[in-house]
Formats: structure tokens, sequence, C-alpha cells
């Protein structure tokens, strides 16, 4: 029998999807996203845990993505890349919601952007609580979802837009 960590539930869940195939960087837990990473990463913490049972707890899950470089007046400046953060987003909480595991419950509490000025970047802080009402089970079943298409079209995309800075080099 396998012990469902409840650090590794959420960080399981979007391991497990396709969506490490559409984004430039990685899924991690807190304290291993690479130092200076300019990628669009996912790292998920625990903010809060009981030792109990039923398990109930919080997690943040920071979706990181670079800022945009743009000239305002002749000067170089750095802005939040908005439209990729929402769509990050969306998809992320599409995922944690449509989700199924038994024995498990998410709920999606608040969102929230933060600026990381030094890094020239955004995140989306998503806060999540989560249950566990079975501390163990044989297997953890993620089942698929409505949003598998969209996150190919994502990948898709990436690699468009790769392409065309690669191009315009």
């Amino acid at each position: 029998m396998d012990t469902i960590q409840t650090d590794s539930v959420i960080y399981k869940i979007l391991k497990e999807s396709a969506l490490l195939d559409g984004i430039t960087g990685g899924i991690y837990t807190a304290g291993e996203r690479p130092d200076n990473s300019n990628a669009e990463d996912i790292v998920i913490n625990n903010i809060s845990f009981e030792h109990s049972t039923p398990k109930r707890g919080v997690s943040n899950i920071n979706i990181h993505i670079p800022d945009i470089a743009v000239q305002i007046n002749g000067m170089p400046q750095f802005k939040t890349d908005r439209e990729r953060l929402q769509e990050i987003t969306q998809i992320v909480i599409s995922i944690i919601e449509t989700t199924t595991i038994e024995g498990v419950g998410l709920h999606i509490d608040t969102t929230q952007v933060f600026a990381e000025e030094m890094a020239h970047e955004h995140y989306m802080n998503i806060r999540c609580s989560w249950i566990i009402a079975k501390p163990y089970t044989n297997q953890i079943d993620i089942k698929g979802n409505v949003f598998m298409k969209r996150l190919a079209d994502l990948e898709r995309r990436v690699a468009a837009l790769e392409t065309t800075n690669q191009n315009s080099d």
C-alpha cells in the first residue's frame, strides 16, 4: 500500500497531467525550483497540515511566468505576461477541479498575483484546501479530464512561440 503523502497529492496530480508538456519549465515542490529560472515553473508547497485522520491542510500552487521585455518611450521595461499567466492558471485550476481521487477532496480557495521584481517575473498564487479521508490507498487514480485538448493546444502554441523567437534572433 502506498501512503498518500499530503505534500505530494497536488504535485502528483499536476505532474501526471499533460500540463508539463504545455509549459517551458517544470513542476516542483518547495525548494526544488532551479535558482534564476527564466522558465514557466509551477511550485507546490504546504502551508498548513493536520496530523489527524482525516488529514486536512492548505497548499500553495505558485505559477511562475517570466515578464515580457518591452520598449516604452525608448526605455526597456518588463511587464506582466498577463495573458500567459491567466492561461496557465485556468488550466491548473481546471485540472485540480476536475481530477477525481478516491478519498481525497480538493478545493480552490483564492488566487492572487505577486511580483518578483528582481527576477522579472510574476506568479499566480493559488491557495488550495484539501482533505484526505483515507490515509492509505492502493492506487491514486487520476482520471482523464476535458482539458487535455487545451493542454495539447497550449503545447503547440509554446512550440510556435519558441520557433518565432529563434527565427527573430
